[in-house]
C-alpha cells in the first residue's frame, strides 16, 4: 500500500508559484522545489509529475485566482467603467512592479516558455 500524503496540494502549488515567480522556471531546480515545498522529490514526482507539469499547474492555479478576482469585481454591481478601472489599475500595477517576483506570472510564463 502506498504512503499517505502528509501535505496539502494547494499549499504546495502556492509555494511553488511563489518560487517560480521569484526565480523563473529555468533557474528553479528540483532541489530548489523540494527545499521550498518541504516535500521529497519522490512525492513531487508522484503527485505532480515533473517540474514542467508542476509549473503548468502553478500557472493554471494562478489564472484561476486571476479569474476569481475578475468575477468578484463583476459581482459588485458597480458600473462597467468602474469595474474596468479596477481591472486596468490592477493590470498596470502588476506589470509595472519590479523584479521581486511580484510582476505578472502569466506574462513571465509566456516569455519563459
Amino acid at each position: 500500500m502506498g504512503r499517505v500524503k502528509v501535505f496539502d496540494e494547494t499549499e504546495v502549488v502556492e509555494k511553488a508559484l511563489a518560487l517560480f515567480r521569484r526565480q523563473g522556471y529555468e533557474a528553479t531546480s528540483i532541489r530548489d522545489l523540494t527545499a521550498e515545498l518541504g516535500i521529497s522529490s519522490s512525492s513531487l514526482y508522484a503527485t505532480f509529475g515533473d517540474k514542467h507539469t508542476l509549473y503548468l499547474q502553478t500557472l493554471a492555479y494562478h489564472r484561476e485566482q486571476e479569474l476569481e478576482q475578475v468575477k468578484e469585481w463583476l459581482a459588485t454591481g458597480e458600473p462597467a467603467m468602474v469595474t474596468l478601472q479596477h481591472f486596468f489599475d490592477d493590470l498596470i500595477t502588476t506589470h509595472a512592479s519590479g523584479n521581486d517576483g511580484s510582476g505578472s506570472f502569466t506574462l513571465s510564463a509566456a516569455v519563459e516558455l
